[in-house]
């Protein structure tokens, strides 16, 4: 709703007001996340006021009402090879375009050469539980691959804890169910070639200059270790730094996997953004919070190495 982007600029960054930076939509449709207009009015309120309003921010938006869409269909536009491989997509996960069914989009699905930009940041995910190791591993790469063109992909780590939706966790056969016993972790998050950020707070009666803590009001901070991917080599020192001097309370493998990737890999505030909807500010939550946010703190980052060359 663009009058609330003038609410929100015109009470949190008044030099936005009239000047909006360029948002460009590609193609139409939503991320069929169960998700509301919440999301979408946190992350771009936040992420166009803090690039600023000289830095241009693109809107992926994919799939359709009725059908919805998945990552690979956003990497798709943008990877013709990813698009093209045979076998890539799996009809079960992601979204097919024209869309079979009735009252869903006729449009063709876009294959390569959508604009890029340099920091793509996302609020949504799967639990890795979700779906199949090849998939995910697929997707995974995908990442590593548009990462060596000069693209970062932001996850939020989920909002669940070391659990899934819920409080379902996983039993000894890797099923999401009531009562499981083992740590369901989330995916994109727990891909190596992703930056996922997790959530903290301020403390209550702590001033907000003082050291944060892990969120602990309204929603735990996702993280855990992945099922799937193993530990990166860039995680060695800190990970067997935290196992020693912070060792969970858990048996491993029991419980989680300690010998592989862990995740997030930084965390910003998720607690209590401001957001305007509707006329009104209302409080939101969640690491769909803190990843914009640590998101335009990278782009930032680009903004300054991109103009000393």
């Amino acid at each position: 709703n663009p009058s609330d982007f003038d609410i929100f600029f015109g009470n949190y960054s008044k030099g936005q007001v009239g000047e909006r930076p360029t948002l460009i939509s590609i193609d139409g449709g939503t991320l069929d996340s169960g998700g509301d207009i919440a999301e979408s009015s946190l992350d771009l309120q936040y992420v166009l006021g803090l690039v600023g309003k000289k830095q241009e921010v693109l809107l992926y938006q994919v799939g359709d009402p009725v059908e919805g869409a998945s990552f690979n269909n956003l990497l798709d536009g943008l990877d013709g090879s990813y698009c093209t491989f045979e076998g890539g997509d799996d009809p079960t996960q992601d979204g097919q375009y024209p869309d079979p069914l009735p009252g869903g989009s006729q449009v063709q699905e876009d294959c390569g050469g959508k604009p890029t930009a340099f920091v793509i940041s996302t609020s949504y995910g799967y639990q890795e539980a979700d779906l199949t190791p090849a998939y995910m591993q697929r997707q995974c790469a995908e990442y590593g691959k548009l990462s060596l063109t000069g693209v970062t992909f932001v996850y939020s780590s989920g909002d669940a804890g070391v659990s899934g939706r819920d409080n379902v966790c996983l039993d000894d056969q890797g099923e999401q169910v009531v009562g499981g016993t083992r740590f369901s972790p989330t995916f994109p998050g727990g891909c190596p070639y992703v930056v996922s950020v997790g959530a903290t707070q301020v403390v209550p009666g702590h001033k907000v200059t003082d050291p944060e803590s892990a969120v602990f009001q309204r929603f735990p901070s996702g993280g855990g270790f992945s099922n799937v991917f193993a530990r990166p080599s860039f995680q060695a020192g800190a990970v067997a730094n935290y196992l020693k001097e912070f060792p969970p309370p858990y048996a491993s493998p029991a419980v989680y996997n300690a010998t592989s990737r862990a995740f997030p890999d930084v965390a910003a505030n998720g607690l209590n953004y401001s957001v305007a909807l509707d006329g009104e500010f209302r409080l939101v939550s969640g690491t769909s919070a803190s990843a914009p946010t640590f998101a335009s703190i990278l782009s930032a980052i680009n903004d300054v190495r991109l103009a000393l060359g």
